[in-house]
């Protein structure tokens, strides 16, 4: 464990020289100050910002008036519910790599949080990996202010990340405090409410597709370690100002993002969602979290509106159930009846439940017989269906048995027996 350290200045080639004499001007080119802990010197850069700072489509203090109920079912973390979220820490990490290794450095440690009356953002930057251990103790002795914290991956990623870098210098238990809290990481919200529609749930992607955020002077993630490591071997500053910028905007959009994220959950009815894959990836959430009622309604409103066959078929094969269960079959018959007179009839579905409908409750055999017939021709058209054309002929021997066995006086209109 002792040895990593040298392990890690033996693979990067590091040269005493470059990183003195960079430490220098860190302070003057990154904006931030030279603090020592217990465990020696460390840096970091800061930056503040009003709480009515826009980003995107929300300002910053939008993210304290967000429902936290919202945010708790989303984040599937109930202890979120009814949190302090001006306790909030946002974390976002920029490392060498993305193996949890030993070799891979968490280089750049980015935290905001909400300060009296402004955002504040403070960069941990691993100067020289001689210092990791003065950081690490710094980072866990201001984390453990908050009750809250919030993340884009961080389970997976940073929370793992950072925390294997305090085993080297003997301080795992000092980082139990990144799983001991309520963790919002909204990554899995981003999947629920937003994957079907844009299949890209990064977080540039829902940026530039959803939060109206726009950034300038950026720099693409994936070349991020490779600055960080030229930055090792020649101690030049100045190309790291865009990972700086980059890993503070990555702060800043995740409170727009967690607001808007719990604004569509706490009401999509409202306006603010207007597409039938979003309403069904809601109707997804509530159906999980147990709200049947609003289910059945983000349901409803994505079959109101353009879904392609696969979505259409989710979307009643979802609602269907959640009529029966709240004794609303005549909602659920409305919806098959409708579907199978509309001019997008892709899907099998409501021709089966209609056909069971006549069956089963109605005793209309005859309309149940021509549902399966009809089902039976359009089965080469639903790419969707499980129902095999096997099931369908069963049904329909089955019918016209009772069809068969019924006496000459109780025949349906027009037919001999």
């Amino acid at each position: 464990m002792d040895t990593e350290q040298p392990v890690v200045r033996q693979k990067y080639s590091l040269r005493p020289s470059p990183l003195a004499a960079a430490t220098t001007k860190l302070a003057a080119t990154l904006s931030g100050v030279w603090a020592e802990g217990t465990e020696g010197r460390y840096f970091t850069a800061e930056q503040t910002y009003p709480r009515s700072h826009r980003q995107g489509i929300h300002l910053l203090e939008d993210f304290l008036a967000a429902d936290s109920h919202a945010l708790a079912k989303l984040c599937r973390e109930p202890a979120i519910n009814g949190v302090d979220l001006s306790s909030a820490l946002f974390l976002d990490t920029e490392t060498t790599g993305l193996d949890t290794g030993g070799n891979t450095l968490v280089f750049l440690v980015g935290l905001g949080y909400f300060e009296n009356e402004e955002f504040r953002v403070r960069q941990f930057f691993l100067y020289d990996p001689a210092g990791e251990a003065a950081m690490l103790h710094a980072i866990s002795a201001l984390v453990q202010r908050f009750s809250l914290l919030v993340t884009f991956n961080g389970k997976s990623f940073d929370v793992p990340m950072l925390g294997a870098r305090y085993w080297p210098h003997g301080q795992g238990h000092a980082q139990r405090f990144l799983v001991g809290m309520p963790h919002a990481d909204l990554l899995y919200p981003a999947r629920r409410l937003w994957k079907d529609r844009l299949r890209s749930v990064r977080l540039a992607n829902l940026e530039r597709t959803l939060l109206g955020v726009r950034r300038t002077g950026d720099v693409a993630g994936a070349e991020i370690p490779d600055l960080y490591l030229r930055y090792l071997h020649d101690g030049a500053v100045d190309r790291l100002l865009p990972v700086f910028y980059h890993n503070a905007q990555d702060l800043l959009t995740l409170a727009t993002l967690a607001t808007y994220a719990a604004s569509v959950y706490a009401d999509p009815f409202d306006g603010r969602v207007q597409d039938g894959l979003d309403f069904l990836c809601v109707g997804r959430a509530y159906e999980a979290a147990g709200d049947v009622d609003n289910a059945i309604r983000a349901y409803d409103r994505a079959l109101s509106l353009s879904l392609h066959p696969a979505a259409q078929l989710d979307a009643c094969k979802r609602i269907t159930p959640l009529y029966k269960r709240t004794a609303r079959l005549n909602h659920a018959v409305a919806l098959w009846e409708e579907m199978v007179t509309s001019e997008r009839r892709h899907s099998i579905l409501p021709y089966e439940e209609l056909a069971k409908h006549c069956e089963h409750v109605l005793g209309d055999l005859q309309r149940a017989e021509s549902l399966v017939i009809e089902a039976l021709r359009l089965l080469p058209l639903d790419p969707c269906t499980r129902t095999s054309e096997r099931d369908l002929e069963k049904r329909l021997r089955r019918i016209q048995a009772k069809l068969a066995a019924l006496p000459v006086s109780d025949a349906p209109a027009g037919e001999s027996r």
